[in-house]
């Protein structure tokens, strides 16, 4: 399964069916009004974790 992921503001969407992928970021189009490219990755996004919480 692929995802498509933001660089700008780190939106990750699924992608069920290949057909379907985004080219543009919907949240930086609605937010900023920037055309933001899409990366699609085959892994999930690995979460942004806290270096000072503890494990």
């Amino acid at each position: 399964m692929s995802y498509v992921v933001c660089p700008r503001c780190g939106l990750s969407l699924r992608v069920r069916y290949s057909n379907l992928v985004l080219e543009h970021c919907p949240r930086c189009l609605a937010r900023r009004g920037v055309a933001t490219p899409m990366r699609v990755i085959e892994r999930p996004p690995e979460p942004d974790r806290d270096p000072d919480a503890p494990s």
